[in-house]
């Protein structure tokens, strides 16, 4: 397991219609933003929710349109390693024998690596932070 990392993540809402993560997107080339992650999903009410992990969350923040609403800020713990049977094992039975539930959890694999985004509850970040070794 490969050095978790302890970053920022925030949750945007954005409306839905074709085009608006593209508006998004391009605030944050314009500023020269790289990311870590991006995920979001589309909600009934003609929104979407939008999950960002930059490498700078401040730098971010200040890009983005003022017309996004940021709706939570909180810590998210960002995993990579090389892709193989189990590459999460080792980091679950550490959260496991710590008692820490797991909030959400996101990986994908590509080219024989892996990245993981791991979430717990706001009362387990330090904790994680220490039992993961995360700085």
């Amino acid at each position: 397991m490969a050095k978790p990392q302890r970053l920022t993540y925030l949750k945007l809402q954005i409306s839905d219609y074709p085009g608006a993560l593209l508006e998004v997107m391009k605030a944050l080339k314009e500023k020269n933003i790289s990311l870590k992650s991006l995920w979001g999903y589309s909600k009934e009410n003609g929104v979407a929710d939008v999950f960002i992990v930059g490498k700078d969350e401040g730098k971010v923040q200040r890009a983005l349109p003022s017309s996004i609403t940021v709706l939570e800020k909180s810590t998210v713990f960002f995993l990579q390693g090389t892709d193989k049977a189990g590459a999460l094992l080792k980091m679950l039975q550490i959260l496991a024998d710590a008692r820490i539930n797991i909030r959400a959890l996101h990986a994908i694999a590509v080219s024989g690596k892996y990245g993981s985004l791991l979430w717990v509850n706001e009362g387990d970040i330090e904790k994680t932070a220490r039992v993961l070794g995360a700085k």
